[in-house]
């Protein structure tokens, strides 16, 4: 039986080990050179820190790294870019959310995943439970979404909105209602289509909200402990 087993896992194994192969792509080093190469295609669940390419097909496999390479792809599949950036790492597991609204900073280098191209890019970054969505309009620096749980009191969840006034006053068609965004929710379908409608109709600037009156989002969520059963409430502060 043990014997079985033990063969069973090694087919398994070879049969991954197959599927991972070397994939036309390209890379972009620190002297603006975009290389067509090879990849090795790893299909990673989490941001790689580093990847194998090889020049040619017959070629030695090298290894680039967050120090060595400004940017990758692999055609058809994905595309990777380097990036400094702040991001939030305020723990998302309910056992371990903070009392605090504000994200809490960590300056970091990272391969940032592109989700939507365009006059708006909308980027991803997930490492274990942390999951995270960037943007930039018009070439302008990656800045993070924000959102973030946190506990009001004993038994409350709170919720901070802030990507939602990031993208009211920075990712906006001339057109948009305050609707566009009020009920957004910070997952991938929902801010890939938010950002490729506002691309689809670039040909309007983002409009910067001139009001000096700030707009926070925020949502109080009533838990008797961690029991999602209570009732919701939403809060618009103007």
């Amino acid at each position: 039986m043990k014997t079985t087993l033990i063969a069973l896992f090694l087919s398994i194994a070879s049969v991954v080990s197959a599927q991972i192969k070397f994939e036309n792509g390209y890379i972009i080093n620190n002297e603006n050179q975009r290389i067509e190469c090879l990849i090795k295609n790893m299909d990673w669940k989490f941001n790689p820190v580093h990847l194998e390419y090889k020049k040619t097909a017959n070629g030695i496999a090298e290894k680039g790294t967050l120090s060595s390479i400004k940017e990758f792809g692999i055609t058809g599949f994905s595309r990777y870019v380097r990036a400094d950036v702040k991001i939030d790492i305020s723990p998302a597991d309910l056992i371990n959310l903070s009392h605090e609204r504000d994200p809490v900073w960590s300056q970091e280098r990272m391969f940032l995943k592109v989700l939507v191209e365009g006059k708006a890019k909308l980027y991803y970054y997930e490492k274990e439970k942390l999951i995270r969505f960037f943007y930039s309009v018009s070439d302008t620096s990656i800045n993070q979404l924000i959102y973030k749980q946190y506990y009001v009191g004993n038994d409350q969840i709170a919720e901070n909105f802030k990507f939602r006034e990031q993208l009211w006053n920075n990712v906006r068609c001339s057109n948009a209602g305050l609707n566009s965004v009020e009920n957004l929710r910070y997952t991938r379908s929902e801010l890939e289509r938010y950002v490729k409608k506002y691309n689809e109709g670039s040909e309007s600037r983002p409009i910067v909200n001139s009001d000096k009156k700030k707009r926070e989002y925020f949502h109080i969520r009533l838990t008797p402990g961690l029991n999602y059963s209570g009732v919701e409430v939403l809060y618009l502060m103007l």
